[in-house]
């Protein structure tokens, strides 16, 4: 058996209901077919529009976690215009009128058969500086992702409004959490593992009855990170699988997790968070 842990870096899809068969690729970038949506979660906040035809339209999505950042690391997208396949899939993504087209990677979650693809995309290198220099010079961003022999092009349109909006729903976030969201975002360092995260977790942490029944799952947790460094407070920020995952998973980084804590512009130790994610599986799965 195997457990997995790495830091959380990608959004996703909650409560959208899609309808209606497969349409054709647009050759230009469709249009909004509604507003943006600002959807505040108990642990995250997330930024929607539907574009296209309401009776199957494409959902664009970004979730955030961490006020330190312009751009979330990836955006959901979920739509009927790309072909569902399984597994890991190659994406080409391009920002209209900007020259930069870059392979990457992610996956294809849906597969089923008449129902919208549902891919997490990462915005990274050449896409997070145009985006970014979008929002500065508040001009419109459209996108271009492509699957196969599939695409569909988004008319984001003017992104810093919803940025900021999306960046407010954070600082209540940060402030129902009980942190100062103006000082995590001035912090000159954030908290550190002392020991690699991947160690922490062990053969011997799987949940017995998990074993027994062959189970695997997911959790996302939330450490709160002390000024000396010890993990205070352990969140379950998102959870697939059994309910024993979520408690064996911090009871784990209660006990191995240490960090070097955050650290503010005068060189002092404060309060802070680390959202980390681990994937339990057996060997048999």
């Amino acid at each position: 058996m195997k457990a997995q842990v790495g830091a959380m870096l990608l959004g996703c899809l909650h409560g959208m209901a899609f309808a209606g068969p497969p349409v054709p690729t647009a050759s230009v970038p469709l249009a909004p077919a509604g507003k943006w949506q600002i959807d505040y979660g108990a642990n995250e906040c997330r930024l929607m529009r539907a574009f296209g035809d309401p009776a199957h339209s494409t959902t664009f999505q970004l979730t955030k976690i961490d006020p330190g950042t312009v751009l979330p690391p990836a955006f959901a997208l979920a739509s009927h215009s790309l072909r569902s396949l399984p597994g890991i899939s190659t994406f080409k993504i391009s920002a209209v009128d900007h020259a930069g087209t870059q392979p990457l990677y992610g996956s294809v979650l849906n597969v089923t058969p008449g129902t919208p693809a549902i891919l997490y995309v990462p915005i990274a290198g050449a896409l997070t500086d145009i985006v970014e220099a979008d929002i500065v010079a508040n001009r419109p961003t459209a996108i271009t992702v492509s699957v196969g022999k599939t695409q569909v092009s988004l008319a984001l349109g003017k992104m810093a409004q919803p940025i900021s909006a999306l960046d407010a729903c954070m600082e209540d976030l940060m402030r129902n959490w009980g942190y100062d969201p103006a000082e995590q975002r001035q912090l000159k360092s954030r908290p550190i593992p002392t020991t690699p995260a991947n160690t922490w977790v062990n053969y011997s942490d799987y949940p017995d009855q998990m074993v027994r029944e062959n189970k695997s799952g997911g959790v996302t947790a939330r450490l709160d990170v002390g000024p000396s460094g010890e993990i205070v407070g352990c969140h379950v920020m998102e959870a697939g699988g059994d309910p024993a995952f979520q408690q064996a998973t911090c009871a784990v980084f209660r006990k191995n997790g240490h960090f070097r804590p955050a650290v503010d512009q005068d060189g002092k130790p404060v309060a802070s968070y680390f959202p980390l994610k681990v994937m339990w599986r057996t060997s048999k799965l």
